[in-house]
């Protein structure tokens, strides 16, 4: 393992800059000033128009031929508002709004922008299996690039959480132009990325179904997750962008007419408890039926490179990119993984280094450009000579490479011990319970990477878990850096049938202050696992089916492994390592079920429960 060029923690003020970003030859450089954008409908095959926005480098001269990248979205190709003033004001407050086909346009891109059947300008419905229309579609949208004439006849596609779902379900449509993807934030198993440890992401997928109802009903304001936030939002949109030449609005509102029996999978995810609950695919649950994984060759077969982004601090997707990259990457040469300090979609750079989140240093645009330059225009700006990994340890502040993940660890195992520490050797008393108590106020708090804070929000106000068990370990004699994926192994009972068992892990200062280093969780009624995984994890597989589900009987004590989220932290020399256990975590997976549950746990040499991290010499 090779560390990268920048290391962040050696400069005055941490910084999340890429390794890439020291040198010319590796950093390329704007070619152009400026952009163009037009949008117009560009009909389908069986008649229905769909909206395009298309960017364009300004001053692209006649003739000249450039690569092409495209982005399928429900969420909108943009946003219509009220005033230019108002809209300057937006993107100030909310950086997020600039538009990601005006950056790549200056590298010398064309950037094509659909609104999917159904959503924003396009007409068409919507249906809850979306992959089927994103397929299709998209390849017709491939074929109409490749037809312009400032093509080159090569096409990426690329997007943030359901876009790059959609970039990666377009790599099975097999057209030949499609050379690589990179897909950012996302998800390879959706019932696992929506539901870790069988527990339903209740915010996300709540925030998610809010905003997709908005934005298809033009009513873009509703997506405001208070009151508040729906009259700025109101203050400052009109609706979803119209094409061009719909300069009354009359097209747009005819295609908002049409989606009254539109469908939506967030529905289908939220009322799933069970990986095979809901409706089915040719017998496949639609979930299982619409994920990456059950794809992988047909992806395969089409030969793209992906690259994969991933953040610490985006929920489980940072694990569902790991797997995308692990099974995937057999596909093509080139393919490729960062993990960064990020929250979902590189919104803010989040890190204990840090006492509020900021803005990331980390030039996602460059990046995207170093990587599609190479399959799209057989531009090296040094990634031949790369390992295909890299990864950023936090509180070091430092990036790595690696030739894959996770890097060569050591599996250290620290035991539950009495007295509430943590202890490298295995208990020698006989078997002892320790109870967490019912208590809604244990969890990890709003601030959670299940919960992203708003913009500017501090990134860290104390400890992020609070209740439950507390086992700490001596002071760390030297820097402990962990890396990879650690387990938790828990002997457990509860006194409720369908109990749950929170697991974090901490990082104690010698002053008694504490971050959260990783977490896990899951529902002991699914606790069952599974020999015949359908991908390669890096923790135990559980099926999660109807048929799987195993009430914990009262009394009954189970061992059960819980899988803690990827990660990479460095434990300095005098910290301790800290394992938090509660039986229930309110701001970030609300109760579906019975009351909470009061939890046990034991720890004797026959019951010997303990965390297990991967540490990475130095």
């Amino acid at each position: 393992m090779g560390v990268a060029d920048v290391d962040a923690g050696s400069l005055a003020m941490p910084t999340d800059r890429a390794w890439w970003a020291q040198a010319p030859s590796t950093c390329p450089a704007p070619t152009y000033d400026g952009f163009t954008r037009a949008s117009h409908y560009v009909t389908m095959s069986d008649g229905t128009r769909l909206a395009a926005d298309l960017y364009l480098p300004a001053g692209l001269a006649a003739g000249t031929r450039i690569p092409a990248l495209v982005t399928q979205t429900i969420y909108g190709r943009g946003l219509q508002f009220r005033s230019r003033l108002l809209e300057r004001l937006a993107r100030r407050l909310l950086p997020g709004l600039a538009e990601l086909g005006e950056d790549l346009a200056r590298y010398g891109y064309a950037t094509v922008v659909v609104d999917l059947r159904g959503s924003g300008a396009s007409f068409g419905r919507k249906r809850a299996v979306l992959m089927p229309d994103a397929v299709s579609d998209g390849v017709e949208i491939v074929d109409w690039i490749v037809a312009q004439p400032w093509s080159n006849g090569k096409v990426g596609a690329t997007g943030i959480s359901a876009l790059g779902l959609a970039a990666v379900w377009l790599a099975t449509g097999g057209h030949p132009a499609l050379k690589a993807v990179a897909t950012r934030f996302s998800i390879f198993d959706i019932f696992a990325g929506t539901h870790p440890g069988g527990l339903l992401t209740a915010n996300l997928v709540g925030d998610v179904g809010r905003r997709l109802r908005a934005l298809d009903n033009n009513r873009v304001h509703e997506g405001g997750g208070s009151p508040m936030q729906q009259a700025f939002i109101r203050l400052l949109v009109r609706g979803n962008r119209p094409v061009d030449g719909d300069r009354d609005g009359r097209m747009l509102a005819e295609a908002v007419a049409e989606r009254s029996a539109n469908e939506y999978f967030d529905e289908v995810i939220a009322a799933a408890r069970h990986r095979d609950d809901g409706p089915s695919v040719d017998g496949t649950p639609l979930l299982d039926a619409i994920s990456p994984f059950t794809h992988a060759k047909e992806v395969e077969r089409s030969g793209v490179a992906i690259y994969c982004v991933g953040g610490w601090a985006d929920g489980a997707f940072s694990r569902e990119m790991v797997n995308l990259h692990t099974n995937l990457r057999p596909s093509a040469a080139g393919c490729r993984l960062t993990l960064g300090p990020w929250d979902h979609g590189a919104a803010r750079y989040r890190s204990p280094a840090l006492t509020r989140s900021q803005s990331p240093d980390f030039d996602q645009t460059a990046d995207l450009v170093r990587f599609f330059d190479l399959h799209l225009r057989g531009l090296d700006w040094g990634l031949a000579d790369e390992a295909p990994v890299h990864y950023f340890t936090q509180v070091e502040e430092t990036w790595h490479a690696a030739p894959s993940w996770p890097p060569p660890a050591e599996l250290r195992t620290w035991y539950l011990s009495s007295g509430s520490t943590l202890h490298d050797e295995p208990p020698t008393d006989s078997d002892l319970v320790d109870t967490v108590a019912a208590d809604g106020s244990a969890g990890a708090g709003e601030r959670s990477r299940f919960h992203t804070p708003p913009l500017g929000r501090a990134a860290k106000e104390g400890p992020l878990a609070t209740g439950g068990l507390r086992y700490r370990s001596s002071p760390l004699p030297a820097d402990v850096e962990v890396t990879g994926h650690p387990v938790a192994t828990l002997f457990v009972g509860c006194d409720q049938p369908n109990g749950t068992v929170f697991v974090y892990v901490e990082d104690e200062a010698p002053d008694g202050s504490s971050h959260l280093i990783t977490e896990g969780g899951l529902l002991l009624s699914l606790r069952p696992t599974g020999s015949d995984p359908p991908y390669a994890g890096f923790g135990p597989w559980r099926p999660m089916r109807r048929a799987d589900d195993r009430p914990l009987a009262v009394g009954e004590v189970a061992e059960v492994a819980v899988e803690l989220l990827p990660v990479s932290w460095l434990l300095r020399a005098g910290h301790r390592l800290v394992v938090r256990i509660a039986s229930a975590d309110p701001d970030n997976f609300p109760k579906r079920l019975e009351a909470a549950a009061s939890l046990e746990v034991h720890r004797s040499p026959t019951r010997p429960s303990r965390v297990v991290v991967p540490v990475v010499s130095r």
